[in-house]
């Protein structure tokens, strides 16, 4: 049809548009005016520029043509006759476009040949046809609305783009481009969220469920045509909605879906990562269990596995998950052990974020033990490399961090200095329950210094003859 509609701007019309419009219409058992088909056809390129040089042809390019062709002919293709192809929903819709392994990567389409009807032509769609949005089944309205969220809005004010280093608590290994998962959104369902959130939160929940439709839809076509690797990454991406959702034990069913996947195809990138997702999802379990220690335990042995799978940075970020499930637990001395490990690959990798994380969590491990000048020398580092960084919200946390272990070691001096400090940076950042607590214990230190020079000036008068 482009054909002929080239052709008839060109001053002629194309011998195959003829032919096709006739078989129509004699299969129809009526006429149709092909000249002036052909006219309404070049106004509508006229009036949209951006399809006089197509790309490709895809379902959705036929779409404008429903009306003419004939729903119960049979010679179109397509498996079901009762509806036509133009009309039912499978491999070629947009909304499942995804990359290779998904539905549609090797779509075509095939059409008759009117003049040898055992030829066919295929048409292979286009790039931008076949991968509309960057993540599989996420439109751009849903993808803005994460932006405007205030849960989605990080509360480092760094000027820098990496996200804000954050002691104790969970580090996890990011996926693959290829896999096209979804966003993680944490803490965004949280019990307490704004009244004046919930609406909002209603709906993201909604396009949520339908992301899992859409990714359950995609694991059952490429379970039918036997591509494990493109039904391994659905389920992954299911795990990770209902992760987002708090539907644990879901995510917990569907990442040991990928580990089965993973074993048969030899992926151990994908199970290193199914692992660290598993061990990251029991520890969030954990607190609400009826039995935490045995959940605790199981995400050990998923952190353990991930790090004999994983490559250095996977073993960093292996050792510094089970230093946090072994601090949680109370096992101080296991704690230090992989966090010293952690170290050790931080500094093979000469990543210093990565070091500022292992240093600041011995800092942590330091005060359980109640060793306040390790755990002081450990901070201080954490600081400069957090300074180094330019990471404000990780500098804020160190700095009060650094009061409090001063405060410990009755150096009252230092501590009112680190707290004011805090203080200082909680300000620029607006962090209102910083600033209220280092206020406090500004207060604290300054009222036991007086407290102690006035103690020292009654004792000294009762001294003097």
């Amino acid at each position: 049809i482009f054909a002929g509609v080239e052709s008839y701007k060109g001053g002629s019309v194309s011998p195959l548009l003829l032919a096709t419009m006739s078989k129509v219409s004699k299969k129809r058992a009526q006429k149709i005016d092909t000249k002036n088909f052909v006219k309404g056809m070049a106004a509508a390129l006229k009036a949209d520029p951006a399809r006089e040089k197509p790309r490709g042809t895809c379902i959705q390019d036929l779409a404008p043509f429903k009306k003419i062709l004939n729903p119960e002919d049979k010679s179109m293709p397509g498996r079901n006759h009762g509806k036509s192809a133009l009309e039912r929903p499978g491999r070629h819709s947009r909304n499942l476009a995804g990359p290779e392994g998904s539905m549609n990567s090797k779509a075509k389409i095939s059409l008759t040949s009117p003049q040898d009807p055992g030829k066919s032509f295929k048409f292979q769609p286009s790039p931008k046809d076949r991968h509309p949005t960057k993540h599989f089944g996420f439109g751009d309205e849903l993808m803005a609305s994460f932006a405007k969220a205030k849960t989605f809005k990080p509360a480092s004010t760094s000027a820098s783009s990496e996200p804000s280093i954050i002691l104790h608590e969970p580090f996890r290994a990011e996926a693959p481009d290829y896999i096209k998962s979804p966003p993680r959104m944490e803490n965004i369902f949280n019990d307490d969220s704004h009244v004046a959130e919930s609406n909002k939160l209603r709906d993201i929940e909604t396009k949520l469920r339908k992301q899992l439709t859409d990714y359950s839809q995609k694991a059952t076509a490429c379970r039918r045509e036997g591509r494990l690797r493109g039904e391994g990454h659905a389920y992954f991406c299911m795990g990770v909605i209902h992760d987002n959702l708090k539907e644990y034990t879901n995510a917990v069913s569907f990442y040991q879906k990928y580990i089965q996947i993973c074993g048969q195809i030899n992926d151990n990138i994908g199970e290193a990562l199914a692992h660290n997702s598993l061990g990251i999802t029991y520890y969030t379990m954990a607190p609400k269990a009826k039995n935490p220690s045995e959940i605790y335990s199981r995400a050990a042995n998923h952190h353990n596995k991930h790090g004999e799978l994983g490559d250095p940075r996977g073993k960093f970020i292996a050792h510094t998950n089970l230093g946090i499930v072994y601090s949680t637990v109370g096992d101080n001395e296991k704690s230090v052990s992989h966090h010293e490990a952690a170290l050790k690959h931080a500094i093979r990798l000469s990543d210093v974020s990565f070091q500022a994380i292992a240093v600041g969590h011995l800092g942590l491990a330091g005060c359980a033990h109640k060793d306040f000048q390790t755990a002081r020398a450990c901070m201080e580092r954490h600081l400069e490399l957090v300074v180094h960084l330019g990471d404000q919200k990780a500098k804020e946390e160190a700095q009060m961090h650094l009061g409090y272990i001063s405060k410990m070691q009755g150096d009252s001096k230092a501590a009112a200095t680190y707290y004011r400090q805090a203080l200082e940076t909680a300000q620029n950042s607006k962090n209102a329950k910083n600033v209220s607590t280092a206020k406090v214990q500004i207060g604290i230190i300054l009222g036991k210094t007086m407290l102690q020079k006035h103690m020292e000036t009654v004792a000294a008068s009762f001294a003097t003859p």
